[in-house]
């Protein structure tokens, strides 16, 4: 419900109002250590924000069949979205970080404020309630778990090191390995993206030469493999674009990537439904796993062309 042109909660709603005031918190402070003497600071205040956006996540699944066919299908593009700005924000924290004040801060702006677009339109679709007990302790158990007093923190006057900040990343969501990727440039990237279609190419072949054949597994192996892939080529693209070197190439190549991720969400689809052991896939399906194969061969040479340098 919106009052005032603020939304409020209701009955009816799923993200509990808390959670959304600490996402708001969360983002303030990053930005805010961002800003400050010691920008490698934004790594801790990214573990907070990955909290909040977990509580969120969760609440929303676990209601997600409250909603109708129409929401739904628009609840799986918003998903879709909150992940890749979440992945994106992680890969620009960790690069302001290495960046020793030298990155400017506008490319982490950017990205946080890609993320709460996200996480509003989230909040119009799904709604706010108050928040109970439960709520309050799921945050405040991810909160503690996240600010571990440590030996650096008891001395104000000296700043953690990035290295003491890793160490307390460790053994933590693994969203956190995003923080840990090796910055590669556009032509290295393009690069890779070249030797990953000889990969994609021949997973295709090796594809239909499976659904040609009684189902033994060897689909649902293949069907993996894409994923894994699609996942890397992702999270490799993304991190160029969240770098200083690639960002002039972020607005042509997010709608690629969002392809790319509808691409792997429906190939999962299809193979939890139709090429687990046991199940008889139909003519439809193997068709439609053919397509889902040869678009990802599609976006991945559009992504090549996108960042290949005469």
């Amino acid at each position: 419900m919106i009052k005032d042109n603020f939304i409020q909660p209701t009955k009816k709603g799923v993200i509990a109002y808390d959670h959304i005031l600490s996402f708001q918190t969360s983002i303030d402070e990053l930005l805010i250590t961002a800003r400050s003497s010691y920008p490698a600071n934004v790594i801790q205040a990214m573990k907070v924000i990955v909290s909040v956006c977990k509580l969120i996540t969760e609440q929303v699944e676990n209601n997600e069949s409250r909603l109708t066919s129409d929401s739904k299908q628009t609840l799986y593009e918003l998903k879709s979205r909150f992940s890749t700005a979440l992945s994106d924000l992680l890969i620009a924290a960790k690069h302001h970080a290495n960046g020793m004040g030298i990155s400017p801060v506008s490319l982490l702006d950017h990205s946080a404020g890609n993320l709460s677009a996200v996480v509003v339109d989230l909040v119009r679709l799904v709604g706010m309630k108050d928040t109970d007990n439960n709520d309050q302790k799921g945050f405040q158990n991810d909160y503690n778990n996240n600010n571990t007093t440590s030996a650096y923190e008891t001395n104000s006057n000296s700043p953690p090191s990035l290295s003491q900040i890793r160490s307390q990343l460790k053994d933590t969501d693994d969203n956190y390995s995003l923080l840990e990727q090796t910055y590669i440039t556009p032509a290295e990237l393009t690069k890779y993206l070249k030797n990953e279609t000889d990969t994609i190419v021949q997973t295709i072949q090796n594809l239909l030469s499976a659904l040609r054949l009684p189902q033994n597994g060897e689909v649902y192996s293949i069907i993996t493999s894409l994923i894994k892939i699609i996942s890397t080529i992702i999270d490799k693209s993304s991190s160029v674009c969240s770098s200083p070197s690639g960002y002039a190439y972020t607005r042509a190549c997010r709608p690629i990537l969002n392809e790319l991720d509808q691409c792997s969400q429906r190939l999962s689809l299809l193979q939890k439904s139709q090429f687990i052991s046991g199940a008889v896939a139909t003519a439809n399906a193997k068709r439609d796993l053919a397509k889902e194969a040869y678009e990802i061969a599609k976006y991945t040479k559009e992504l090549i062309n996108l960042f290949e340098t005469d």
